[in-house]
């Protein structure tokens, strides 16, 4: 997992996740691999 990542930042990858599934887009794991990328991006 993303080191220093918060409580809120976990959820809201799995609520990412969780709403990827719902519409069908992407599978929930891709959805969360682009957002902890873009996580990383704004911690920079």
């Amino acid at each position: 997992m993303l080191s220093g990542s918060t409580g809120k930042e976990l959820s809201k990858i799995a609520a990412a996740s969780e709403y990827a599934k719902y519409l069908g887009l992407k599978s929930g794991q891709e959805i969360a691999s682009i957002y902890k990328k873009e996580l990383l991006k704004k911690s920079r």
